[in-house]
């Protein structure tokens, strides 16, 4: 072997050694990102209740309402079985009401349009509708409790602080082919003394260059075995979203789920 060939092969092995320096030193800042990450989600869970708490949250019995500047209110009422599923919703359809009975996990069940029972493709449309906002609304309620859900990812993005110098923990939730909308991104701001989310900022789409925008999370309480936040104002559009009702409790409230009346 010439000494012009060895000289290459040392230099294509050196460079090769310094590329998987990299790539090695990469992924070990990437693990110790989603290290801090989970780490921040434990404290934050156990602020509002511990884990212990989420799992003996069965029944909840809220309303998700939404306030915008030119006085236009919309309110949906909720009441969910967490453990089987069952759920009941109450909320406009348009010019319409509408009463949802069905279980959400299986996405099963009855719906009524202004008192009358539907049937067939309607029946469908509207149990996929009752389900988008099940979805939906149930995430700005009890969003912290699910971030070890499978298909969530987290990563750490950095230690900030707010205008009175309180550091915030910043962690990224991206999602892999879970829920309805999956190119969702979030970046959550943690307080680190209280360890409760202060706000966050929503991505409709993770390429977004910019957060769509950003939600506040006050008026912390304790609702039964865990905290929540009962108010998200929105800083863009000086709109609010907020929990008038919300009862949590270990015990299930069976008339709750009743049909609507004839």
């Amino acid at each position: 072997m010439s000494r012009s060939t060895r000289v290459v092969i040392k230099r294509f092995l050196v460079i090769n050694a310094i590329i998987a320096a990299a790539w090695v030193a990469r992924l070990e800042a990437q693990d110790s990102q989603d290290a801090r990450a989970v780490a921040a989600e434990s404290l934050m869970v156990e602020a509002m209740g511990g884990r212990k708490g989420w799992e003996s949250a069965r029944f909840f019995d809220f309303i998700w309402a939404v306030e915008r500047p030119n006085g236009v209110r919309v309110e949906r009422h909720h009441v969910w079985d967490r453990w089987t599923g069952r759920y009941k919703l109450e909320a406009p359809a348009g010019d319409h009401k509408m009463v949802a009975v069905f279980d959400a996990y299986k996405k099963e069940g009855d719906v009524w349009l202004d008192g009358h029972k539907l049937a067939g493709d309607s029946l469908a449309r509207m149990l996929d509708r009752a389900h988008a906002i099940y979805i939906n609304d149930t995430y700005w309620f009890i969003m912290p409790f699910k971030w070890r859900d499978p298909g969530v990812h987290l990563t750490y993005v950095a230690t900030e602080q707010d205008s009175a110098g309180v550091p915030l923990d910043v962690v990224e939730l991206t999602f892999e082919s879970v829920g309805r909308t999956p190119r969702n991104k979030y970046h959550v701001y943690i307080d680190s003394r209280t360890h409760l989310i202060r706000w966050w900022d929503h991505w409709r789409d993770r390429d977004d260059p910019h957060p769509a925008f950003r939600a506040r999370w006050e008026d912390w309480e304790q609702r039964g075995p865990i905290r929540v936040s009962l108010s998200r104002p929105i800083e863009e559009s000086g709109s609010r979203i907020f929990f008038p009702r919300a009862v949590i409790s270990t015990d299930i409230d069976e008339q709750a789920f009743a049909p609507p009346e004839h």
